[in-house]
């Protein structure tokens, strides 16, 4: 089985594809994962050496593809080979992401035999619908002049109404209902959008991944730990318990046995997923 997911919104993509990956997960107790993005080089090989392997034991396969149109002219055909041999298996599951409309040779990927979803960027309506529904799930309150103001705003995509949200998460005052005027001085905050994301990932149970991408950017943008340390503790939607642990890391600089850089890995790496 073949899935094609494509489209210039790539959060609702990429969230799309974490669904089918769980979603495989749960169905199958035996199964081997394989992740290939071919705007690697050396990720070509290793789906072609996946391909050639004799496996020992019939264990089902999820296998998933990103970034097709990254593969160069002599690899289209081997790769269109590869991915019409999964067509033929009722076993393995192939999933390929991609922000473009395959070229010529991987038309048949919009065919009737590969299942396909686009995930273009949203008009305004749909941006509505959908900064309501992510506001609901980060327990945010927006009038409705709010929401269409960010409808209005944030036109880039999905990530770009996800990473205000985010900053509106964090600055929001218990039972606040957010109106179009909140937003105005919310939207023209100075600090960065990885800052935001990567205090409101910190005490969360998130990819670590995700949480150590955001704390390089902010050591490459030079932002001072310090700063990011005391955005956090500021915080108003913080527990006790988190409280109690912030003011212990702070201590601990203050006395010279840990640094503010040291302190945010540390706070990053606590609950990884």
């Amino acid at each position: 089985m073949v899935i094609f997911l494509y489209g210039a919104d790539s959060y609702r993509r990429q969230k799309k594809l974490r669904e089918l990956i769980l979603e495989y997960q749960k169905k199958n107790s035996a199964f081997s994962e394989k992740f290939f993005d071919l705007e690697n080089p050396d990720d070509f090989f290793g789906l072609k050496e996946l391909f050639t392997q004799v496996f020992m034991f019939s264990q089902k396969k999820l296998m998933v593809l990103k970034n097709i149109s990254a593969a160069c002219e002599n690899e289209i055909d081997d790769l269109t080979n590869l991915i019409k041999s999964v067509l033929k298996s009722s076993d393995d599951i192939l999933i390929i992401s991609d922000e473009n409309v395959p070229v010529k040779k991987f038309s048949f990927l919009l065919g009737k035999s590969v299942v396909s979803q686009k995930f273009k960027n949203m008009d305004s309506a749909k941006r509505e619908f959908f900064i309501t529904k992510e506001a609901k799930n980060r327990n945010i309150e927006l009038t409705q002049k709010a929401i269409k103001f960010m409808a209005r705003t944030l036109k880039e995509g999905s990530w770009e109404i996800i990473n205000e949200l985010d900053k509106i998460q964090f600055l929001k005052e218990d039972d606040k209902k957010f109106d179009a005027e909140d937003l105005e001085k919310i939207f023209f905050y100075s600090e960065p959008t990885e800052i935001f994301r990567f205090i409101n990932n910190v005490f969360k149970t998130g990819r670590l991944a995700q949480k150590l991408h955001d704390l390089e950017l902010i050591f490459l943008n030079r932002e001072e730990p310090a700063k990011i340390f005391n955005i956090m503790a500021g915080g108003k939607f913080l527990t006790f318990e988190q409280i109690t642990r912030l003011a212990d890391y702070d201590a601990l600089v203050k006395s010279g046995k840990i640094d503010y850089d040291m302190v945010l890995l540390d706070i990053a790496l606590l609950n990884a997923g």
